[in-house]
């Protein structure tokens, strides 16, 4: 069993790397502070096969599997976290469209979003309930010519640039439950559709908002799989999209860590650089008071009477793992974090949130040290005969 990347999934990684340095790093703010995604991004995300990879060639995606697809959009996300939910949501309601879509929907919409040309939003919020699809208000009324939908949408991502939206619609009774709903294609230009945009604190450039449809005709050919079937339809991708979801705000939180150390490392305080300090928990009470006693303080390590020595470790031996000894180190009452006696509590307060951060960083570690194992198996040999 093969636990390492491919060379194709390598590739495609490296490709969306660039990508987010080279175009999408740069200008995430301004993205947020103009409130859209500029002319021709997306296109170009498109002509690299970054949006929809995983959806068949037929439509414009690259067929890829859904780990690399996570790949992909880790990298995005590192580069900009709202310009990642294009090829999430092409992945994911392309795919619906392509798996219950008629042909005229599949060929008018699924290539467009692969290429970047449109992008899809999906509605399925509703003001009263949320996510629910049991419970949905919003109608579609059948007619000779197709569907009349009414109803509103909200808390929609892309609501503002979408070109095409998958409409979760009653087509039953509120008795039927999530088996009277249905799921319709439906183009934002289509004459009744409106929307009105969300005032964000972040993901601004998303364009996140609600959209109403009133007295909105569809054809028959819009609608998505059999009458009743639009909560399987939808649910049946949440659980593939919800990882994809996690692979792209752990690359934003790389991003942000990455950030978060250039400046620790540039910034000053008490005319010291913020990276060269120590939360030094020293004995200000009787050793009778036990933790009570304790106090926390913020010193700088190059404080007069400040030294250090390293341990000759295994490994880490680039963190320089050591003791730090105090001899008279003279600090003002500004270098104490909190009262006296609260240091012990200040510390472990955080111990728990560190405990999860420390388990992520094995889990990495981990994961790049089977990856360099199962490489150097493949290329060992024994008596003749790779040992792999």
């Amino acid at each position: 069993m093969e636990f390492g990347f491919t060379e194709e999934q390598r590739a495609f990684r490296d490709t969306a790397r660039r990508f987010a340095a080279d175009r999408l790093q740069p200008r995430y703010q301004a993205r947020e502070a103009e409130g859209g995604f500029e002319d021709g991004l997306l296109e170009e995300m498109g002509a690299l096969g970054l949006l929809g990879a995983d959806l068949p060639m037929e439509y414009g995606g690259s067929g890829i599997d859904g780990v690399t697809s996570g790949m992909l959009i880790e990298q995005i996300g590192w580069g900009d976290l709202s310009v990642s939910y294009a090829p999430l949501l092409t992945s994911l309601l392309g795919d619906i469209v392509a798996s219950h879509g008629s042909e005229a929907m599949k060929n008018a919409c699924v290539p467009r979003l692969t290429s970047g040309q449109d992008l899809i939003a999906l509605g399925l919020t509703e003001p009263r309930g949320g996510s629910d699809a049991a419970n949905l208000v919003t109608k579609a009324e059948r007619t000779n010519a197709g569907y009349v939908l009414n109803g509103e949408k909200t808390s929609i991502s892309c609501a503002a640039q979408a070109k095409w939206i998958i409409a979760v619609a009653r087509t039953g009774t509120p008795e039927d439950g999530a088996r009277g709903v249905t799921a319709f294609l439906v183009p934002m230009d289509a004459p009744g559709v409106s929307t009105s945009t969300f005032d964000d604190v972040g993901s601004v450039a998303v364009g996140r908002g609600s959209v109403f449809f009133d007295d909105v005709r569809v054809g028959d050919e819009h609608r998505l799989g059999a009458e009743g079937a639009g909560f399987r339809e939808v649910m049946a991708g949440f659980d593939y999209s919800r990882a994809l979801i996690g692979l792209q705000v752990i690359g934003c939180a790389k991003a942000s860590l990455e950030e978060t150390w250039e400046w620790v490392q540039q910034r000053t305080a008490f005319g010291h650089p913020i990276a060269k300090w120590i939360i030094a928990v020293a004995r200000t009470g009787t050793p009778e008071d036990g933790a009570r006693g304790v106090t926390a303080f913020l010193v700088p390590m190059d404080a007069p009477g400040v030294s250090t020595s390293t341990f000759d470790d295994v490994g880490s031996v680039a963190v320089g793992r050591g003791s730090v000894f105090f001899d008279d180190v003279r600090v003002g009452d500004e270098h104490r974090l909190g009262a006296e006696g609260a240091g012990f509590r200040e510390v472990m307060a955080g111990f728990d949130y560190s405990r999860a951060l420390i388990g992520l960083q094995v889990i990495g570690c981990a994961k790049a040290s089977l990856e360099e194992t199962w490489e150097w198996v493949q290329q060992r040999t024994a008596f003749g005969h790779p040992i792999a």
